[in-house]
């Protein structure tokens, strides 16, 4: 997870934008690291992200390293494909009682 501790100014990070259906990943230097907020060098000025999650009111997100922004969105990909599956009312047609059992045990497991 980001350690906003180990923000430094002049470091590089990496800027994921989502946007409607499209996401651009950037990366992008530290200008600024504030109390409260921290600045991004940016194309006209730089852009201020709050320090408490590393993101800004334009849905960015901030990652301190591009195999955390990768980890997070192959996560979000798979859960999303996962949960559709599940959501899909026929699906549950098609699942032998074994096939249910190990859903239910790997569901059981302890993270």
């Amino acid at each position: 997870m980001n350690n906003i501790h180990n923000l430094k100014v002049g470091q590089i990070v990496y800027k994921w934008e989502r946007y409607t259906t499209k996401y651009k990943i950037e990366e992008v230097e530290i200008s600024k690291i504030g109390r409260v907020y921290f600045y991004l060098k940016g194309k006209r000025e730089d852009q201020k992200y709050d320090l408490k999650d590393l993101s800004n009111l334009y849905s960015e997100q901030i990652y301190l390293t591009k195999e955390e922004m990768l980890d997070e969105r192959e996560y979000d990909k798979k859960y999303s494909e996962i949960r559709k599956e599940f959501t899909e009312s026929s699906y549950f047609c098609d699942l032998t009682l074994d096939q249910l059992r190990r859903i239910k045990k790997i569901l059981d497991e302890e993270v």
